[in-house]
């Protein structure tokens, strides 16, 4: 009994975190305590592990309908439907409580997400503020620096900044003013700096150098794509001779074993005198060529072989052989 007891007190001791943490449908909460901790991973207020409830507007706990990803952890469909992504002109924002209306150019959007303003691929949330990424060289610009935690292969937390700007393509700000991009191989700290917009660093702010980034096209060059003819070319012709060879070597061993059947032949006959019947052009006393193509003995000793077997008794007359 005392185990089983024990057991019991355990098991609500064990228990008690998951009864605290449960977030229900209609919960208290603050929406202004919503967050991004210093690893830039948004923490909503009502702070649910299974990732289905978010604080809304009138302060209580309600289900997510939209997200930004086909997956969210701990999400249960028995208890609630999947969100589904939102559609054009609209964005689903960090929350997820609903899609919204895209933030036109000055309005206020949330951090890195440039997809929640109006202009496509032109557009950039900078500093909060909807804008055009499109300053031309010689134009004032703003810079956003933001920084963030990370953690080494080691465990060890690192701290790093990244910028943004909304210079034009090819361009960076550079005290208020966008200038020309640096070329490959000149040091940089930012993929902003760098014309091709990929600077090889430690990725988290540390000089590097520019260069083109590892997801870009590159373009065989005419030499590559003759060598890789040419090599086909010659790689097909080594395996016509190769082939011509071995057919060459297996027709040469074929001709010999015909050869050495019809001297066996001849050397037959000859040595037969009266014994052998008369024969027609052409009568073959051997079975076939291939009979004693594979013998290790001499022509000599076969024919001894054959006549001795002639001339056994009970053997077949040499006509009936003849004739066969």
């Amino acid at each position: 009994m005392p185990n089983i007891k024990h057991l019991l007190i355990a098991a609500i001791v064990l228990a008690c975190p998951l009864f605290i943490l449960a977030v229900n449908f209609g919960d208290p909460c603050d929406p202004t305590t919503s967050h991004l901790n210093a690893y830039l991973t948004y923490i909503d207020a009502c702070d649910d592990p299974t990732g289905m409830y978010a604080c809304a507007q009138n302060s209580t706990c309600a289900f997510k309908t939209c997200v930004n990803t086909n997956y969210l952890k701990g999400w249960s469909n028995s208890t609630y439907k999947f969100p589904s992504r939102c559609m054009d002109q609209t964005y689903c924002p960090d929350n997820g409580l609903q899609c919204t209306p895209l933030v036109a150019q000055g309005g206020r959007c949330e951090l890195d997400r440039d997809d929640e303003c109006v202009g496509g691929a032109s557009a950039i949330c900078l500093n909060y503020v909807c804008v055009i990424k499109g300053v031309p060289i010689g134009g004032f610009c703003g810079v956003e620096s933001t920084q963030f935690t990370y953690s080494e292969q080691t465990g060890e937390e690192m701290t790093g900044t990244f910028q943004r700007d909304n210079c034009t393509v090819g361009a960076y700000c550079n005290s208020g003013l966008c200038v020309q991009g640096l070329a490959n191989g000149e040091q940089c700290t930012q993929d902003r700096e760098c014309f091709s917009n990929s600077c090889f660093n430690n990725g988290a702010g540390g000089v590097g150098y520019c260069g083109i980034p590892p997801d870009s096209f590159k373009e065989v060059p005419m030499s590559t794509w003759v060598a890789i003819g040419v090599s086909i070319l010659v790689f097909m012709i080594i395996v016509l001779v190769a082939l011509w060879l071995l057919h060459r070597y297996q027709s040469r061993k074929e001709h010999e074993k015909v050869k050495r059947f019809f001297d066996m032949q001849e050397q037959l006959r000859q040595q037969s005198g009266r014994d052998t019947p008369d024969m027609t052009e052409g009568a073959i006393l051997l079975g076939t060529p291939r009979l004693y193509a594979h013998s290790n003995k001499s022509d000599s000793s076969i024919i001894s072989d054959i006549r001795n077997r002639m001339s056994l008794p009970g053997t077949r007359p040499q006509s009936q052989m003849v004739n066969e």
